[in-house]
């Protein structure tokens, strides 16, 4: 696997001081550079600076990031426009009651998005100089990918519809009760 940048954006909540800020990144320098105990002591820092931990850990955009640049190789203002049109979508999909498995279902739609998109877009660019069966190949792949695409958003779906709390009026001796039943655990809706 190519080796991942570290890039964090900090606020002033993230870092204490500029000494915890400097311990903290010769910590992430060393343990990227393989001393295990460098990597054991980021570790216990992790749960101060969580904000920092919350970047460094976030494998989904780690790879989101890995795409984009496999899409666009050094075209840096395509990259922006690309990173920006993942963030829309995911905005789009997001909803102000979702719990942690919808935002994991969103992160995913939108993977399998720009998935789908690279397979199709390495498929036009080698259009014309494609065998019947590289071009089988690469047709393999853009299904793939879509097949993956259309499951992540059926399974948001479901969930979300799976999520939405149910009530039932019932009438007994005169007194209405209603009973609300929740959704799906660790999703919006549940109780």
């Amino acid at each position: 696997m190519a080796k991942l940048a570290t890039r964090v954006e900090l606020d002033g909540d993230s870092i204490p001081t500029r000494a915890a800020f400097d311990e903290f990144f010769g910590l992430v320098e060393r343990a990227n550079g393989g001393d295990e105990r460098a990597a054991k002591a980021l570790r216990a820092k992790l749960d101060i600076v969580p904000k920092v931990a919350e970047q460094l850990g976030d494998f989904a955009g780690i790879v989101r990031k890995m795409l984009v640049t496999a899409i666009t190789g050094e075209q840096l203002a395509m990259a922006e426009a690309i990173t920006w049109k993942v963030g829309t979508l995911r905005a789009e999909l997001a909803q102000p009651s979702d719990g942690p498995l919808d935002r994991l279902l969103v992160e995913r739609v939108t993977l399998c998005w720009l998935q789908v998109h690279q397979a199709e877009a390495l498929y036009a660019q080698k259009l014309g100089e494609l065998s019947i069966e590289w071009s089988d190949a690469y047709q393999r792949r853009i299904d793939r990918a879509q097949r993956r695409y259309l499951q992540a958003i059926r399974t948001l779906a479901q969930v979300r519809r799976l999520a939405v709390p149910t009530a039932v009026q019932i009438n007994v001796a005169e007194k209405q009760v209603i009973a609300q039943h929740g959704g799906v655990p660790g999703s919006r809706g549940h109780t």
